[in-house]
């Protein structure tokens, strides 16, 4: 079999490439998927989770972004089950807000053993509940496209736990990751 042969033009095109690549290659170093494609494969499994990540999730990291930095530094997250969790932890890659905590799947295991939240951002939850443990509770943003999966979803602003919520959260916590040994 003879050997290929590459004329000017065909070297002159590969050089360019190479030169490009190499380019890149030195040049750009964060080689890694764009948070929106992470997005887009959240939506993909979970229509309703996707919302989350853009209006109206949007108005309550507004709200977020108005509560004091101290306050901010004391606010907890909460999702009720793993899509939501995960659709405001690849919202949190681009911004500054808290870690979602959910007791869903393995957002277990990331859960702080100790609750020391003043606030509580809590999506999809029992409004019973929260009245029942936190001093004030307002509602801030409701997923209302009908096309969503969780068309309705709540998304509350609960501030000034009561006694014993503390208490409460660190058993569940300790409860939920023992379930796997941890």
């Amino acid at each position: 079999m003879k050997p290929l042969e590459l004329t000017t033009e065909t070297k002159s095109i590969l050089g360019f490439a190479a030169c490009k690549f190499l380019l890149h290659l030195f040049t750009i170093t964060n080689y890694e998927l764009h948070p929106d494609a992470y997005l887009y494969l959240a939506h993909s499994d979970h229509l309703g989770s996707g919302y989350l990540a853009v209006p109206p999730f949007i108005a309550f990291v507004g709200k977020l972004a108005l509560l004091p930095p101290e306050q901010q530094e004391k606010t907890i997250i909460y999702a009720n089950n793993y899509g939501q969790a995960g659709a405001i932890k690849l919202y949190n890659r681009m911004t500054d807000t808290p870690e979602p905590v959910s007791f869903s799947g393995s957002f277990r295991f990331w859960a702080p053993d100790r609750f020391d939240a003043t606030t509580m951002i809590v999506v999809g939850f029992d409004t019973d509940f929260i009245r029942q443990n936190f001093e004030q509770v307002r509602l801030v943003a409701r997923v209302t496209d009908p096309y969503a999966r969780e068309s309705g979803l709540p998304v509350y602003l609960c501030e000034h736990p009561k006694p014993g919520v503390a208490d409460y959260f660190e058993k569940v916590v300790h409860e939920k990751k023992a379930e796997f040994g941890d």
